[in-house]
């Protein structure tokens, strides 16, 4: 058999309370191999999800609401199947989709087991940047994990309108559910370069957030479809004769 040479690693496993899911059989395979783990559970309401807490409770056979409950439980049970076969696990409850969190996390981790060795990131939130031909990003995030399996992920933009460049209000929607909202201050006010690109699943010209590069930015999913709906517009941000003037006067 060959050796990982797992023996006394620490590994870092985020996600890791629902005892059917990726996350925990990560953490079982982590543990088996000697490597000390430390996981991660944010339990969430069924509700957030369309499920009711009754629905969510009696569901027995593997479903969306089966999944929301077992989210709910936190990570005692994967924590005690580990330490029963005499494996190192802790485990600690924290919402990834705050960022100032995580220092703190790999902080818990280093005073339980030491610096980590490997990190598994199982858990994930739904992001929307806006980025303002670098200069300026702004970021919409959902309020809690986004789950394994497929969905639909949305964004509705409302413009405030009275001109162009303009900010307005980003709300995101998991599966028909409203997860996050914020504002974005300003647009993009003029046409983007002809050597920009509109990318879906990779980004082949300037990444538009810095969680990623611009080389190797895959996205590790599959993507079934993309729509593009445009809504109602009242008409207001539409230029002016000033305006088009100076817009064709920036493109000389």
């Amino acid at each position: 058999m060959i050796d990982p040479g797992l023996q006394g690693k620490v590994v870092l496993i985020t996600g890791a309370n629902n005892p059917y899911g990726i996350g925990a059989g990560t953490a079982r395979a982590f543990a088996r191999q000697g490597a000390k783990v430390f996981l991660t559970y944010l339990r969430e309401s069924p509700e957030l999800y369309g499920v009711s807490p009754g629905e969510a409770e009696g569901a027995t056979t593997p479903s969306e609401a089966f999944a929301r409950y077992q989210n709910l439980q936190g990570a005692d049970r994967v924590v005690r199947e580990i330490r029963g076969a005499g494996g190192e696990v802790e485990a600690i409850e924290i919402d990834l989709a705050h960022v100032d969190k995580i220092p703190g996390l790999f902080d818990a981790v280093e005073s339980a087991f030491g610096p980590v060795d490997v990190l598994v990131n199982n858990a994930a939130h739904c992001t929307y940047p806006d980025n303002l031909l670098g200069h300026k990003t702004w970021f919409v995030e959902s309020e809690g994990a986004l789950p394994a399996g497929p969905h639909q992920v949305r964004v509705e933009f409302a413009y405030d309108g009275g001109g162009i460049g303009k900010g307005g209000l980003a709300t995101l929607y998991i599966d028909g559910e409203k997860v996050g909202s914020g504002r974005v201050e300003e647009t993009h006010a003029m046409a983007f370069s002809g050597d920009e690109t509109c990318d879906v699943g990779r980004e082949f010209g300037s990444p538009v957030s810095p969680d990623y590069g611009p080389r190797g930015n895959e996205f590790s999913g599959e993507v079934n479809w993309v729509q593009i709906d445009l809504g109602l517009d009242d008409h207001s941000h539409m230029i002016t004769p000033e305006q088009r003037l100076s817009f064709a006067m920036a493109r000389q």
